[in-house]
């Protein structure tokens, strides 16, 4: 049995991802204020919107905090419950996870649409970005990304450690 979020939709908005660059976090610049996202924000979630509903989740693990990612990775994780956990999709009462309680790659190919709604700041210091997902049998997640601008304009996005 899967686990859905009855509540609202979020989309990520089509466009492909201009972060392939693999840079190590760097300095951190501050963010806008909670709320609307600037227009880089906006094109950068434009970016990870059409790689979440194209499916490329190597392109989406590329966009990662590369520190992050393998010390989730060598924890014994799989990439495709890994994804789930960098898009929140992987908690008790949100999960994408199968009827055995893992995410595998077809999970996450259930996703069709995303949406971004907003954003705010999370206590860690990383920007949380708060949206849904809706499935191709039309029900709703809830959809939260985390992430970080670096010195050198990038994103790298972040997730739960454990």
């Amino acid at each position: 049995m899967r686990r859905r979020f009855a509540g609202g939709l979020i989309l990520f908005v089509a466009g492909g991802i201009a972060l392939a660059q693999e840079a190590a976090p760097g300095p951190v610049v501050a963010p806008a204020p909670a709320g609307a996202f600037t227009q880089e924000e906006k094109d950068v979630l434009a970016q990870l919107e059409a790689m979440i509903e194209l499916h490329d989740w190597l392109g989406l693990l590329d966009q990662t905090d590369p520190q992050h990612r393998d010390q989730q990775l060598k924890s014994g994780i799989t990439h495709a419950q890994y994804v789930a956990d960098l898009l929140g999709l992987f908690f008790d009462g949100n999960s994408i996870a199968g009827d055995n309680g893992k995410v595998e790659t077809m999970d996450l190919d259930l996703i069709r649409q995303v949406t971004w709604k907003r954003k705010g700041r999370t206590e860690n210091g990383l920007e949380s970005i708060l949206g849904t997902v809706q499935l191709k049998d039309g029900e709703s997640l809830l959809l939260e990304i985390r992430w970080r601008k670096t010195a050198n304009g990038s994103y790298p996005l972040s997730g739960p450690v454990g």
